[in-house]
């Protein structure tokens, strides 16, 4: 049975864990391994950290259901 529900859309970022301020953002590399294997580095100029993660590539968008609260009496 089809059934419709309401969503959101949720921007998902990694804070660099070097500098705590800039994001790590993907470099537009790919490793084509299996799982794929995505560079990125720190977004911030004076920090420029870097890692490599498996499968996922930061920023990325996901959905989230919204929940209807319960009118309460």
């Amino acid at each position: 049975m089809e059934e419709r529900v309401e969503i959101k859309q949720v921007l998902v970022k990694y804070k660099c864990p070097k500098c705590k301020t800039g994001y790590l953002e993907g470099t537009g590399v790919v490793f084509t391994t299996n799982p794929p294997f995505y560079p990125h580095r720190c977004n911030n100029p004076k920090c420029d950290y870097g890692e490599e993660f498996m499968g996922i590539c930061y920023p990325h968008t996901e959905y989230e259901e919204v929940k209807k609260r319960r009118k309460s009496k």
